[in-house]
C-alpha cells in the first residue's frame, strides 16, 4: 500500500500521500460493504465482479476468474475485506503500469521482454 501511494518514491508517505491512502481504504471498504448485502463479512464472486465493473474495470471472464482465484486462496468462492483490498491494490497498480505503456490510450500494448519484466516488477 505504501509503495503504490508513495508518489515521490521516498519510501514513506507524507501527509498528502497518507490522505490519499486513507481515502483509498475508505472507498474500498465502502464498496465492499455495499457488495456485502448479507452482512457476512464476505462477498461472493459475482458481487466482486459487479464491484470491479462499477469501478470501471472491464475484465473478460478468464481474466476476472484468474484474478479472483489469485486473491481467494481458500478457493471458497468468496472474499473477505482484506482479500478485496489486496485485489483492488493490485488492480490499481496494474492499471497505472499498463497506462504508462499505453500512451495512445488504445487499450493495447506491445512489450519486449525487458519492458515486461519492468511492468511485472512494478505490479507486485
Amino acid at each position: 500500500m505504501i509503495r503504490i501511494h508513495d508518489r515521490d518514491n521516498s519510501g514513506s508517505v507524507d501527509i498528502g500521500e497518507f490522505r490519499t491512502l486513507h481515502q483509498f481504504l475508505l472507498d474500498t471498504q465502502n464498496r465492499f460493504q455495499q457488495a456485502d448485502t448479507r452482512r457476512q463479512g464476505r462477498i461472493d464472486e459475482q458481487a466482486v465482479e459487479r464491484s470491479l465493473q462499477a469501478q470501471g474495470n472491464r475484465l473478460d471472464g478468464p481474466a476476472f476468474h484468474t484474478l479472483f482465484n489469485a486473491y481467494n486462496p481458500e478457493r471458497n468462492g468468496t472474499m473477505d475485506l482484506t482479500e478485496f483490498i489486496a485485489m483492488t491494490l493490485f488492480l490499481q497498480s496494474a492499471n497505472a503500469t499498463f497506462t504508462a505503456f499505453d500512451q495512445q490510450r488504445t487499450g493495447r500494448v506491445t512489450l519486449d521482454y525487458n519492458q515486461f519484466i519492468y511492468a511485472v516488477a512494478n505490479i507486485v
